[in-house]
């Protein structure tokens, strides 16, 4: 028994296949040969190559690239679809230039977090800049949107919805990346790219509202 114990293939994480040898490893200690303590190890193993990836930039560097260039690409669209009906959003609806401004708002967004994950610097220094970036924009955009719905109840309560909506799935999740990275818990990049591709998302929509919607 102890020598096949030994054999357990060590579950340490490897940037060329970060999965390939703990899950090997998890696999192998499923068999009854294994007894609960190494496949209890293993299984923990496993988890905390997951756990670390969360915290190293390195493994992130080509997914924020991405970002980075569909964030550009869709700020030229936003442009276009503002230049395009320039008159329908600047004079026939009051909400319209302040959907478009927390648009463009959270494109910088996207473009400056995952800007800011490709400097080299400890994750914690990250963590700090991204809420310094993200938090008063959170608290600008929320305030502007209650003030706009305060004054204009006559307003379908899904344009207010929609165009919160828009702004609080990337602005929600980056804010809590930010913590999670600068404390070191919680999740870390994984917020981050939830908040980059959720903004990319709303990004889209708000995009067709001001290119397509408003001329119905």
């Amino acid at each position: 028994m102890h020598a096949a114990i030994s054999t357990l293939p060590s579950a340490r994480c490897h940037r060329h296949g970060p999965l390939a040898i703990p899950a090997k490893a998890r696999s192998l200690a499923v068999g009854p040969i294994w007894p609960a303590s190494v496949r209890d190890q293993a299984s923990r193993s496993y988890r905390k190559c997951v756990v670390m990836r969360g915290y190293d930039p390195t493994y992130w560097e080509p997914f924020f690239t991405a970002t980075i260039a569909a964030a550009a690409a869709l700020t030229g669209l936003l442009f276009v679809a503002i230049s395009i009906n320039f008159d329908k959003i600047f004079k026939d609806a009051g909400f319209l230039p302040a959907r478009a401004a927390e648009t463009l708002a959270t494109l910088l967004l996207i473009v400056i977090s995952s800007a800011l994950a490709l400097v080299p610097q400890s994750t914690r220094l990250l963590g700090l800049e991204i809420v310094i970036v993200v938090v008063p924009m959170l608290v600008i955009t929320v305030r502007n949107q209650l003030a706009y719905r305060r004054q204009n109840r006559g307003d379908p309560l899904l344009w207010t919805a929609s165009r919160m909506a828009g702004t609080a799935v990337a602005t929600v999740p980056c804010t809590v990346a930010g913590f999670s990275l600068a404390l070191h818990g919680g999740g870390g990049f994984y917020w981050l790219a939830a908040a980059a591709l959720l903004g990319i998302v709303g990004a889209v929509y708000n995009a067709w509202v001001l290119m397509v919607e408003i001329t119905r």
